[in-house]
């Protein structure tokens, strides 16, 4: 049973750390958006309107990044803000383009950091020897199916909610990818290959659909 809790809580804190990192991708991805918007804008007006709406985004990657925990993503959100803050009040539209070209590299670089968090985050308790099939046993993955599939749940709404605000329906595409497990499959393998495939499900997703979500155009 202890065992068992130490799975259970792996699993809890690996996707609990996925759903939260993901919505620090999605803000950075719209920030990212926005940046490049202001970068295309044919005057001034329209280029400080959009590095405001890209700096608002990367405000709010800042604030979500506290609970994401990605320490190497620190340093390139905060100079990404930096930059959007001159961006939206230039002194004139080359200095508005300039900065807003800082911006955008700052942000790629913020994006990279949390791909490399995101790969960094996938340890697991080592696994020990399988023996015969228990109750105890089932009824331990059963329990980590149901959270499993809350938390894909969590992360399908989040994802939703983003690609709304973007207008982007690619991202919800990912997720008929998803997969879940069958009680003839669970039988048939131990706890930790369970875990294992609800881990791996919920890394594969999360990359997946914020890298789907950095390649949209967020609606006017």
């Amino acid at each position: 049973m202890k065992y068992f809790l130490l799975l259970l809580s792996s699993l809890f804190a690996i996707a609990n750390l996925q759903a939260q990192c993901t919505d620090v991708y999605a803000s950075a991805t719209y920030g990212l958006s926005h940046s490049k918007r202001a970068l295309k804008a044919d005057n001034a007006d329209h280029q400080v309107y959009y590095a405001e709406r890209a700096l608002k985004a990367l405000k709010k990657t800042r604030e979500l990044n506290s609970a994401c925990g990605c320490t190497q993503a620190e340093d390139p959100v905060y100079n990404g803000i930096e930059s959007l803050l001159k961006a939206a009040e230039p002194k004139d539209w080359d200095m508005g383009r300039h900065y807003t070209q800082k911006a955008i590299a700052d942000i790629e670089i913020l994006l990279t950091a949390l791909d490399i968090c995101s790969s960094e985050n996938t340890g697991t308790p080592e696994q020990k020897p399988v023996t015969q099939k228990s109750k105890e046993e089932l009824d331990q993955q059963l329990a980590i199916r149901d959270q499993a599939e809350k938390s894909l749940d969590s992360m399908q709404r989040s994802i939703e909610d983003i690609s709304g605000l973007l207008g982007c329906e690619s991202a919800l595409e990912v997720f008929q990818k998803r997969t879940s497990r069958s009680l003839e499959e669970l039988e048939s393998e131990s706890v930790e290959e369970t875990l294992n495939f609800y881990k791996n499900l919920l890394q594969r997703l999360q990359k997946e659909s914020a890298s789907s979500l950095s390649r949209c155009t967020p609606s006017p």
